[in-house]
C-alpha cells in the first residue's frame, strides 16, 4: 500500500536522476518515507516535477543546501526571464522539502538568498517594482517555528511593506500577512493599516532606488512594532540583506566624486542608515536616527531590550553612535568630542562609523585618536568602537556585524592587538628519555 502512494516518487525520481539512482537509492527511499509520515505525497510529487537532476542530488546529500544556494541566481535567472513565478515556486517547494526535514536553517538560508537576488533584480530589471514578499513570508513562518519571535517579528514587517506597496496601502485581509500579524503577534486592526500607509506613503515620495528595498522603508515608519524580546538563542544570530548594504555603499562611493556640501551631507546620512540597519539587526535591539537633545543631536541612538546574555550586558542600554563619512580618518578631536558627549550622557558604550578608521591605526606621527581612545577607557570605563568601511564590507559578504562588534569590544577593552600576527611554529617538546 505504501509503494502505491509513493510510486509516482519513484517513478519521477528514477526519470531524473537516470543511471545515479542506484547510487541515492536509500535516500529515495527516505523521501517517501517522509512524504508518507507527513500526508505530503502530492507535494513531493510536485517539487520532483520541478527540480532537474543536479537540484535533486544536492537535495539528497547532507550538504546540499549550501551547493543550491550557488546555483540559486544563475537558474533563477534563466527562469526570470519567462516568468518569476515559476522561480517562486522552485525555490518554495525546495525550502518546503527541508522544512519537512524540520532543517528550517537550511531553508532560511535557501529563501534568504533567493530573496538577496529578487533584490539585486529589481534594481536591474526595466519594471518599475514587483513583489518581493513571498521568501519573506516563509522566512517569517521559519523563525516563528523555531521561536526565534523577535527575527520573525522583522521579516513579517518587510512582509507588510511589500504588501502595501502591491496593494496601494491597503492591507488585505485575504492577503498572506494579515492573519500572521493580527492573530499571533496580536497587532491591531489599526496598526496593521497604520504601517501599510505609512510603507506606501514612503515608497510614493522616494525618488531614488532605495525605495524598492523594503529594509529602507521599515526604517522610515515608525518602530512601535519593536516589542518582541528576543530569547537567549536569538541574541547571536545576525541575517541582512547584503544587496541592500552593498547598494548605499555603492551611492556612497558614486557621491564622493562630487565635492559640494549637499552632496557630502547626503554621504552622511546615507552612513546613518547603514548604522541603524547594522545595530537592528542585532536581536534586542531598537534603534534610531537623528535624535535630537537640547543641546546637540545624535546620529543613531541604539537601546538594548531583553535579556543581559552577552557582551551588551556590561555596558547599560543605550548605545550612541557617530557616524563621519569622511575621506580622511578621524583625528583625536572627533574621538575627544564624542568622548565627552558619552560622558555626559552616562552612556557606556559609544561606536565611532568612519570610512577610513581614526588616526594611530599605522602609527602615525599625528594626533592619535587611537590612544585616546584606550585612555579614556582606562579613565572612565566607557568603551569606544569603530567600524570601517573594511568592517562593512565584511558584512555585505555575509560575516556577522554581531561578532565583528564583540571582537571590537575585546580588543578595546583589554588593549589587544588589533592586526593579526603570523603564527609561530611552535617547537615540540620531546623527552629527552626517548632521544
Amino acid at each position: 500500500m505504501l509503494y502505491d502512494d509513493v510510486a509516482g516518487i519513484i517513478s519521477e525520481a528514477k526519470k531524473k536522476l537516470g543511471d545515479d539512482y542506484d547510487k541515492y537509492h536509500q535516500d529515495i527511499e527516505n523521501l517517501c518515507n517522509l512524504a508518507s509520515a507527513t500526508n505530503k505525497i502530492s507535494d513531493i510529487n510536485k517539487l520532483l516535477v520541478l527540480v532537474d537532476k543536479t537540484l535533486l542530488s544536492h537535495m539528497l546529500s547532507r550538504d546540499g543546501s549550501d551547493r543550491i544556494c550557488e546555483l540559486i541566481p544563475e537558474y533563477s535567472e534563466k527562469m526570470s526571464a519567462t516568468d518569476l513565478k515559476i522561480s517562486e515556486s522552485l525555490w518554495g517547494m525546495i525550502g518546503f522539502y527541508y522544512r519537512l526535514q524540520t532543517k528550517y536553517h537550511d531553508a532560511i538560508n535557501i529563501y534568504n538568498t533567493h530573496y538577496n537576488y529578487l533584490c539585486k533584480r529589481s534594481l536591474s530589471t526595466e519594471e518599475e517594482w514587483f513583489a518581493k514578499s513571498t521568501p519573506l513570508v516563509w522566512m517569517y513562518d521559519c523563525f516563528n517555528l523555531i521561536g526565534f519571535r523577535s527575527i520573525a517579528k522583522r521579516f513579517i514587517m518587510l512582509t507588510l511593506i511589500e504588501d502595501a506597496i502591491a496593494h496601494e496601502g491597503i492591507i488585505k485581509p485575504t492577503s498572506g500577512v494579515y492573519p500572521r500579524l493580527v492573530k499571533p503577534i496580536e497587532f491591531s486592526e489599526s496598526l496593521v493599516n497604520k504601517f501599510g500607509e505609512q510603507a506606501y506613503k514612503c515608497f510614493c515620495e522616494c525618488d531614488n532606488d532605495l525605495k524598492y528595498f523594503p529594509e529602507w522603508i521599515l526604517q522610515n515608519i515608525d518602530n512601535d512594532w519593536l516589542d518582541e524580546i528576543p530569547n537567549n538563542n536569538e541574541y547571536r544570530v545576525y541575517i541582512q540583506n547584503g544587496e541592500y548594504l552593498k547598494y548605499i555603499m555603492g551611492l556612497i562611493d558614486d557621491l564622493k566624486k562630487t565635492k559640494s556640501k549637499r552632496k557630502i551631507n547626503l554621504r552622511g546620512d546615507l552612513l546613518e542608515y547603514v548604522a541603524q540597519y547594522l545595530l537592528m539587526c542585532m536581536p534586542g535591539n531598537r534603534v534610531d536616527r537623528k535624535v535630537k537633545t537640547k543641546s546637540s543631536e545624535i546620529d543613531v541612538l541604539c537601546s538594548v531590550e531583553g535579556y543581559e546574555v552577552d557582551f551588551r550586558s556590561e555596558l547599560g542600554r543605550y548605545i550612541i553612535c557617530e557616524c563621519k563619512e569622511w575621506e580622511k580618518k578621524a583625528n583625536i578631536d572627533v574621538m575627544a568630542k564624542f568622548c565627552y558627549f558619552l560622558v555626559a550622557t552616562k552612556c557606556k558604550l559609544g561606536i565611532l562609523f568612519t570610512r577610513e578608521g581614526v588616526s594611530g591605526d599605522d602609527l602615525e606621527v599625528e594626533k592619535w585618536a587611537k590612544r585616546e581612545q584606550l585612555k579614556f577607557y582606562q579613565s572612565s570605563g566607557v568603551v569606544v568602537l569603530e567600524i570601517k568601511e573594511d568592517d562593512i564590507r565584511k558584512v555585505i559578504d555575509g560575516k556577522s556585524f554581531y561578532e565583528i562588534l564583540m571582537k571590537k569590544y575585546e580588543i578595546a577593552r583589554l588593549d589587544l592587538e588589533d592586526k593579526p600576527q603570523a603564527k609561530k611554529k611552535k617547537k615540540l617538546l620531546v623527552n629527552r628519555a626517548f632521544k
